[in-house]
């Protein structure tokens, strides 16, 4: 059976990189208080995940379509989530106005969306 699964975070850009093969990596940083989404994102794995930003004193928009590269957490509980897509599912001019670690308000939310496979409770 499939659902729809959507998560929302508050994260910080961690920076994202385009290799000549046109495979770009984007990397999300989520504190602790951030954690129950990040094991939610964890069942998005393989499956393709929408990406929106929403940045204080603008509108929501796409970034693009992602599959979840790795998602690590450390024992403070801050999370690092890695994206990788193809340049031609990515809205580049999105991800370059992405606020840096040094802007005044570096965090903006986010909304992961995914069909995901679940198993039949009734089964």
């Amino acid at each position: 059976m499939q659902k729809e699964l959507s998560v929302s975070q508050i994260v910080k850009y961690g920076g994202h990189t385009t290799n000549k093969a046109g495979v770009v990596a984007v990397t999300f940083i989520a504190d602790y208080s951030e954690l129950v989404g990040t094991v939610q994102t964890l069942q998005t794995l393989g499956e393709d995940v929408t990406i929106g930003v929403k940045v204080a004193g603008r509108k929501g928009v796409r970034l693009g379509t992602f599959k979840v590269k790795s998602i690590l957490t450390n024992a403070e509980g801050i999370s690092k989530l890695k994206f990788e897509s193809i340049r031609d599912s990515v809205e580049m001019d999105v991800l370059d106005t992405l606020p840096l670690m040094q802007d005044d308000v570096p965090a903006f939310k986010v909304m992961y969306k995914a069909t995901i496979e679940v198993e039949d409770e009734d089964a």
